[in-house]
């Protein structure tokens, strides 16, 4: 990949989790000068700014010379059982963070030209084999209006800011999530898929996330709505076959039974056991895939 030097400056919060810290890295390495929202005091040296969602406050200096702003902030999705007061801070942690921001830019006196707002795949429910693109119609569960509420903070930025949102699958990056708990515990034979396993998903790997808030940035392709997932979904026994194959190892034990996941995870299983056979139609007319299917993501890994 050809990395050119700019000299834009890009503010992404939420940017201390995975994702964030991989944008941030690729966005470092491409020239951009990247600074991040955090709920720790202000360190310019660092290019750390405070914000504070509950007071409803960012530091103004955060905003300075920005030219796009990425909103990745949210509680951990499987962070525990789905309880009321553990739905309220999921909901509260992506919509509150999303409607303070766009509230701010929406004052004015900034240099910002693009906000972009991380979503989710689950936006679609459990869609069974169905499969489903950017303009298809979303889910009735928790998840999927968790997401529909999450995005609607997104369309309410005004002219002359752009926006887009970037519905992530599950996230493919050796430095964490799917890929490294599996390709751990992989490696002492005891990686098992859940429920039946014949769950679809789709995947985000970090280089094509990162080319494709790259080309968003640098207006080559146009604001919108992007299901930014990989050229090929797939089944959660592949995945797991897959991803031990990836670290030399087999799969031998048994999938873990759905009423076993649904029992330690209550609604929160969902994660898990829901089908997401998700596409883009915008990726592949856009040229925008590296890898043509996720056997070829995890090698890239």
């Amino acid at each position: 990949m050809c990395f050119i030097v700019v000299s834009k400056t890009i503010l992404i919060a939420g940017g201390t989790g995975l994702i964030g810290n991989d944008l941030s890295s690729c966005f470092t390495t491409k020239g951009y000068t990247v600074k991040l929202l955090s709920r720790k005091p202000t360190d310019t040296l660092k290019q750390r700014y405070n914000w504070n969602i509950e007071q409803g406050t960012i530091d103004e200096r955060a905003l300075e010379n920005v030219s796009a702003v990425i909103n990745l902030a949210g509680a951990n999705i499987l962070g525990g059982k789905w309880t009321e007061s553990r739905k309220k801070i999921l909901r509260d942690s992506r919509i509150r963070s999303s409607r303070l921001l766009v509230n701010r830019l929406n004052e004015g006196n900034h240099q910002v030209e693009h906000f972009i707002q991380a979503s989710a795949v689950g936006y679609f429910g459990d869609d069974g084999a169905t499969e489903k693109y950017e303009d298809s119609p979303p889910g009735d569960d928790f998840m999927a209006q968790l997401c529909v509420d999450w995005e609607a903070q997104a369309h309410r930025i005004k002219e002359p800011v752009k926006s887009s949102v970037l519905r992530i699958g599950l996230y493919l990056s050796k430095e964490g999530g799917v890929y490294g708990t599996i390709s751990k515990i992989s490696r002492f034979y005891i990686a098992s898929a859940f429920g039946n396993g014949k769950q679809l998903n789709n995947y985000t790997h970090r280089d094509e996330f990162c080319n494709l808030v790259h080309h968003i940035i640098e207006g080559n392709i146009e604001a919108g709505i992007y299901n930014a997932v990989g050229a090929e979904p797939f089944t959660f026994n592949r995945l797991v076959k897959a991803i031990a194959n990836s670290v030399n190892a087999k799969v031998f034990l048994p999938n873990i039974p759905k009423f076993l996941v649904s029992l330690v995870l209550g609604e929160a299983s969902a994660v898990l056991l829901n089908s997401h056979n998700v596409k883009s139609t915008k990726m592949g007319k856009l040229d925008l895939y590296q890898f043509k299917n996720l056997e070829d993501a995890l090698e890239n890994l």
